[in-house]
């Protein structure tokens, strides 16, 4: 960018309104099996698969290995356990103490061909206010089940019983208050629209999402009363193209969303700025300058329940966040 004769001003970005959660889908491309359609995994295997992840996650997160933690977790999950194993080196943080997924509850849908998946609600080792809810992935008949989304659900949310569960479908859609991917998309368009959207009406409220938009938008207010070193700010979030979602016996859709949330704040002519706060000065140091834009990157998880219409609002029973990125240029 072009700078004046006039001295550089220098802006460093002090604090960040994103609330932070630890963490703990996209699709490979299909490896057609020659067998009869039948259930991603028994509930015996299942049960084998979250024993195996409860160990390996034990000493991964003892050790802070991402690599490790990368032979059991995949997708926008593992980017955020790498995500939060960073930090915590760059903090020094100690190692949290174990935990592990007990007594697990499977949904197994039916499938003909590959990737695979399932879905598992279960309790914390030592956590009776949270229960784990996650969808598991397995990408051919070769490959590991990884897991790739896992959020905390309070225990007092009622979850639909996942006995039965099935693979949403188009005719699953039409019976539906919002198609199962429509409302993801509807999610990241109500939440890039802040609390005034359109799309907001189709939501029951959450309490997670209302701080998140109150603070976003009392960070953009402050920020832009300086219109000379502050140009634009924007928060753009975005939904994947397919994300997991499945239909429960009860005629409830539950949709596994991890969207993407950008942060960018334009920079005025002949300012720059840095980030001075943490944790995204893990990813851009204070000494690194931008004089186009700031930005950060910060995936958001949430679960949704769509019930089936005429039946009320979609709700979010989850909503947690990891940075996973911040810089500029």
């Amino acid at each position: 960018m072009r700078v004046s004769s006039g001295a550089l001003r220098r802006v460093a970005v002090l604090g960040s309104v994103f609330v932070l959660t630890t963490g703990c889908s996209a699709i490979p491309p299909p490896d057609t099996v020659q067998t009869p359609t039948r259930p991603a995994i028994s509930t015996a295997a299942a049960a084998a698969v979250i024993t195996h992840y409860n160990q390996v996650n034990s000493k991964a997160n003892s050790t802070l290995d991402g690599n490790l933690l990368a032979t059991v977790e995949g997708g926008a999950l593992l980017q955020q356990s790498q995500a939060w194993f960073e930090i915590a080196r760059a903090s020094k943080a100690k190692p949290g103490a174990a935990y592990s997924y007990t007594s697990p509850v499977i949904g197994s849908p039916q499938y003909g061909s590959y990737p695979m998946r399932f879905v598992s609600s279960a309790g914390f080792s030592g956590d009776k206010e949270y229960r784990h809810l996650g969808v598991w992935e397995r990408a051919t008949a070769g490959s590991p089940w990884l897991l790739t989304f896992a959020t905390a659900v309070k225990s007092t949310v009622k979850i639909p019983d996942l006995t039965g569960l099935r693979v949403a479908t188009r005719a699953d859609d039409a019976k539906l208050a919002t198609p199962t991917q429509a409302a993801a998309s509807s999610l990241a368009t109500y939440l890039t629209g802040g609390s005034t959207s359109p799309r907001a009406a189709a939501f029951q409220p959450n309490a997670d999402i209302t701080t998140m938009l109150t603070d976003l938008a009392k960070d953009k207010a402050e920020q832009m009363k300086d219109r000379v070193s502050v140009r634009s700010i924007t928060n753009t979030f975005t939904a994947p193209p397919d994300s997991a979602a499945f239909v429960t016996k009860s005629g409830t859709a539950v949709v596994f969303v991890s969207l993407t949330h950008e942060y960018r704040l334009g920079v005025g002519n002949n300012w720059e700025f840095w980030w001075d706060s943490f944790p995204e000065r893990v990813y851009s140091p204070p000494t690194v300058k931008y004089q186009t834009a700031l930005t950060s990157t910060t995936v958001r998880d949430a679960v949704l329940l769509v019930p089936p219409k005429g039946k009320g609002k979609i709700q979010v029973v989850s909503f947690t966040a990891q940075l996973v990125d911040a810089g500029g240029y």
